[in-house]
């Protein structure tokens, strides 16, 4: 290789700037993929927890939304036997009062 660049070197006039294009070794092809793969694998990391922790942070807010409303239903029902019991409550004393009447 250096052989065939002094012959281009010699072959240049004076006053021209040469230009030699080398072309990479199978080599260093090689290296340039593994490192470029080595990259993606490594910034992928860092991708594959964050959306992990989306997931996560996703599911948690659906499941607090499911408890809200269940809590909300059995606040209901309380309120309505509640309701109910004071409802019976107020007919039993008025069927009570209308006995000894």
């Amino acid at each position: 290789m250096l052989v065939s660049l002094f012959d281009q070197e010699r072959s240049f006039t004076r006053g021209v700037d040469p230009m030699v294009l080398v072309s990479p070794s199978i080599d260093e092809e090689m290296r340039r993929k593994r490192v470029e793969e080595e990259n993606r694998e490594n910034n992928s990391v860092p991708l594959v927890e964050e959306e992990k922790c989306r997931l996560q942070t996703e599911i948690l807010g659906v499941k607090c939304s499911l408890l809200r409303m269940e809590r909300d239903i059995a606040v209901m029902r309380i309120e309505r036997r509640v309701e109910m019991e004071r409802t019976l409550k107020f007919i039993v004393q008025t069927y009570l009062l209308s006995l000894f009447d």
